[in-house]
């Protein structure tokens, strides 16, 4: 029940029910979340003025108090349980990007298929957001109201805590997937996908000429090259300097390379500590 307290309402803190098989979130101290794009997002959502709202929230996602949680474009539908029996349902949604500005993002994202090949190995990487900026879009939402939340909890708080326990193991799963920040700004990862191979197949339009690196690309890539290399672990990755052949030239591949090397460089640091 509500007690009244000066000329408002509030109500008195309560424990939430026990949950068997909720969605916990796996850290259990400090900022959930590990990647730089996740703890951006919760620190965005602070930034808005709701971090004692978020830490209450912080608690719940430990717990497994998010039972339940669908995604959609621009959508999130999840149930939550709290002190009484019925579990709370949560609705957050988020604005998507509009069609033709989709069709900018698909162009730069086939412009730089690393950043693809990238996301398919589950890592943002650190020019993504500004490569979006340059086109007048962003990866996160840097308006609180373009966000609609709602809760069928008696909290007349937005966000209460069961709405961003929600937030925090949107972003737990942020972590691991990172395709799913894009679905809440309208489009799924078949999609992506699709859209930047039909590009590649439509554009007909001769790539240009890279500089001191031409000569080399092929036999880079076929591995004729006899000649003895020290890998400089200090440099950027060689797949984002050295352009795939045309019948290679596939984010999915890229994807393949990009986990090659990056065992490879692993390897090489640790032979270099050896010696």
């Amino acid at each position: 029940m509500p007690k009244r307290k000066g000329f408002d309402y509030y109500y008195s803190p309560s424990k939430p029910r026990e949950t068997k098989g909720g969605i916990k979130a796996h850290t259990k101290r400090g900022e959930i979340g590990s990647k730089w794009w996740s703890r951006k997002l919760i620190s965005i959502l602070k930034s808005y003025g709701w971090e004692s709202r978020l830490s209450r929230g912080a608690r719940y996602a430990r717990a497994g108090q998010v039972i339940k949680i669908n995604m959609d474009k621009g959508k999130v539908d999840a149930y939550v349980q709290g002190s009484r029996s019925k579990p709370y349902h949560v609705k957050i949604e988020f604005p998507v990007i509009h069609e033709d500005q989709w069709k900018n993002i698909f162009k730069m994202l086939e412009e730089h298929k690393e950043v693809v090949s990238e996301l398919l190995t589950g890592n943002v990487p650190l020019d993504l957001e500004d490569l979006l900026e340059k086109i007048n879009t962003s990866l996160f939402i840097k308006n609180p109201d373009d966000i609609d939340m709602s809760c069928t909890c008696p909290d007349y708080a937005v966000p209460c805590k069961h709405i961003a326990a929600v937030f925090y193991i949107l972003a737990e799963n942020f972590d691991t997937d990172p395709f799913l920040m894009l679905l809440l700004r309208g489009k799924d990862k078949q999609e992506i996908m699709s859209a930047v191979s039909d590009t590649n197949e439509s554009d007909n339009a001769e790539k240009p000429e890279i500089e001191n690196h031409t000569s080399d690309l092929y036999t880079f890539w076929s591995g004729n090259d006899t000649k003895t290399i020290k890998m400089d672990t200090t440099k950027s990755n060689p797949l984002t300097r050295y352009p795939l052949p045309d019948e290679l030239n596939d984010p999915e591949i890229m994807a393949i390379l990009f986990e090659y090397y990056s065992n490879i460089k692993k390897a090489a640091e640790k032979l270099e500590n050896k010696v």
